[in-house]
């Protein structure tokens, strides 16, 4: 008789289920919404996305889509034109069938703002929304960035390479307090952007290659940044890094990458007064140039560093024997113009020639 029952509610749960999960794997709206997407990122003639609904209705198999294999709905989402030269007008609309949504791509792909009302704001109705990848699309409307406030689940934002350039760009950004994950490489933001960076207390990565940053006098306007454990400044033109002895965002990190900021080929970084980094463990320091005195002095913090990179950068007898006070290091590359110094006393190291 409890069998009996049993079968009975799943008859009746499988009834209540019909049409709204296919027999193919994949919600018929979903299935739908995705190739409404791919029409209206299609110019006429355009192949991309050319797989969807080509060989199976079940749009969990189709390329750059995953699905959760418990409700077999969109949770991961890739979106990436074959043809950038051509503008695409973002409808947020078409995104909103997604309710289980946890990542979306849509890196490259030249997004303007061009319908009304329906810019990235709309998506704040996908709360599961976390990550969030925007890199390379030269916004014509830098509102469209403000407009991402909105999504306060986000944890991820990359927004790399969209010719940002002043606080008033991401401003709008402010609201997202949950996010961890933060890249504004390849823009064209100054130190003024510093302060404002502040307000994103939950932030564990921040990632500012190829700006402008030039000398940090004072990491103070960073010091909210208690949970940070990635930095990285690689191609900017950072020479001096000061003042920053009892600050929360040094005594946090785990990584820090300063490569690359020797801009002019003469300048050499200054890592002066940077304190402590009890919880460091890598340090790259790559085609940059030292000074003897300055950089031997400063190894002196780096007691917890294992691995160190310094390909490509000048270092003279005196800074290269300062490496043997480092007593965690366990990997150590120089790869360039000093790959000849010598290496005695540096033992478990593995210096590339």
């Amino acid at each position: 008789m409890r069998l009996i029952k049993q079968l009975l509610v799943a008859l009746v749960i499988a009834s209540l289920l019909e049409g709204w999960w296919s027999c193919d794997g994949c919600l018929e709206n979903e299935r739908n919404a995705l190739l409404q997407l791919k029409a209206s990122f299609n110019y006429p003639e355009r192949m991309s996305l050319f797989s969807w609904g080509l060989l199976t209705d079940d749009c969990c198999k189709w390329e750059n889509i995953h699905c959760s294999s418990t409700t077999g709905r969109v949770s991961k989402l890739s979106i990436r034109r074959d043809y950038w030269a051509f503008e695409w007008c973002f409808n947020a609309s078409l995104f909103l069938p997604f309710q289980e949504l946890t990542s979306l791509s849509l890196r490259n792909n030249h997004i303007i703002d061009c319908v009304e009302n329906e810019g990235f704001e709309r998506l704040e109705r996908l709360s599961k929304l976390e990550f969030l990848d925007l890199e390379y699309n030269w916004f014509n409307n830098k509102s469209i960035v403000s407009s991402i406030g909105h999504l306060s689940s986000l944890k991820s934002l990359n927004l790399a390479d969209n010719r940002l350039e002043s606080v008033t760009d991401i401003q709008g950004l402010s609201s997202l307090q949950n996010l961890e994950f933060l890249d504004l490489s390849s823009n064209n933001f100054n130190n003024s952007i510093i302060p404002l960076l502040s307000v994103f207390s939950s932030l564990k990565s921040l990632t500012l290659i190829d700006n402008r940053l030039e000398n940090i006098t004072n990491f103070q306007e960073l010091d909210a940044l208690g949970n940070l454990k990635v930095l990285s400044l690689r191609r900017n033109q950072i020479t001096k890094v000061v003042d920053s002895r009892d600050i929360k965002i040094i005594r946090n990190l785990s990584s820090l990458f300063l490569d690359d900021n020797n801009g002019d080929g003469r300048s050499s970084i200054q890592l002066e007064l940077l304190g402590a980094y009890p919880f460091l463990k890598t340090l790259s320091l790559m085609n940059n140039s030292f000074k003897g005195g300055i950089f031997a002095q400063e190894m002196g913090n780096f007691s917890s560093v294992e691995e160190l990179s310094l390909d490509g950068s000048s270092l003279d007898e005196e800074s290269f024997k300062s490496l043997r006070a480092l007593p965690s290091l366990k990997f150590l590359s120089m790869q360039g113009p000093n790959a000849d110094l010598p290496s005695q006393g540096l033992s478990m190291i593995s210096i590339f020639k």
